[in-house]
């Protein structure tokens, strides 16, 4: 072996050598640089992504529970104006508003105030068939309802107020009497909501049905 291999052969076992003492004496920095980029990749391809998610979820259910606070924010305001302004109202009001919408169901109050504005009109009220749950009555008399609901579905009512319907047979009617008359029941004080109306001008006769209501 020539000394140019002799040589070559000692640098080259001297750099290993370095080598060796180098990764020797760090090390353990060399594995804590490669647990710290585990760490950093892990949590930025998993650990983010998820917390990203987590939190759009979070703040999404915060928006979604202000927007039903506000919602129920509106609907208490609302409410209390309407209790505001239904206590500055005088006390004759109040009884007016007390028979738009009555705390009880009174059949002999609603056929007086249903004859009154038909004789009112120079007309002849034959019949009246007032049809509330699963009885009907015709003045005063219970029978059982074949048709429990002449237009059901026409109103949402809401919880707390009961709905009856009721027929009316009418003679004596032309077109004036019978717009006179349908205008007294829409301004008339209790409220009226009229489903369905058959006029036969031969005959002179007219069959109105329409729903009232009051507080269960």
């Amino acid at each position: 072996m020539s000394n140019k291999d002799i040589k070559d052969e000692k640098e080259k076992k001297a750099f290993l050598k370095r080598v060796n003492n180098f990764l020797i004496n760090y090390f353990k920095w060399f594995v804590f640089l490669l647990i710290l980029i585990v760490f950093v990749c892990g949590y930025y391809f998993l650990l983010f992504p998820k917390y990203k998610e987590i939190e759009n979820t979070i703040k999404s259910n915060q928006e979604q529970q202000q927007e039903v606070f506000l919602t129920k924010q509106r609907t208490y305001n609302k409410l209390k104006d309407y209790i505001d302004s239904y206590n500055a109202l005088p006390q004759k009001d109040l009884g007016k508003i007390d028979k738009i919408l009555p705390e009880a169901y009174n059949q002999e109050e609603l056929f007086s105030e249903l004859n009154y504005l038909i004789k009112r009109n120079n007309l002849i009220l034959k019949s009246v068939n007032i049809n509330s749950g699963n009885s009907r009555s015709e003045f005063g008399e219970e029978k059982p309802n074949k048709n429990k609901a002449l237009n059901s579905g026409a109103i949402n009512i809401p919880s707390g107020v009961e709905k009856f319907s009721a027929t009316l047979s009418i003679v004596g009617t032309n077109y004036y009497s019978l717009k006179n008359l349908l205008y007294n029941l829409e301004n008339n004080i209790k409220l009226i909501n009229i489903t369905n109306l058959s006029f036969s001008p031969s005959s002179q006769t007219t069959n109105i049905t329409f729903d009232t209501y009051y507080l269960k």
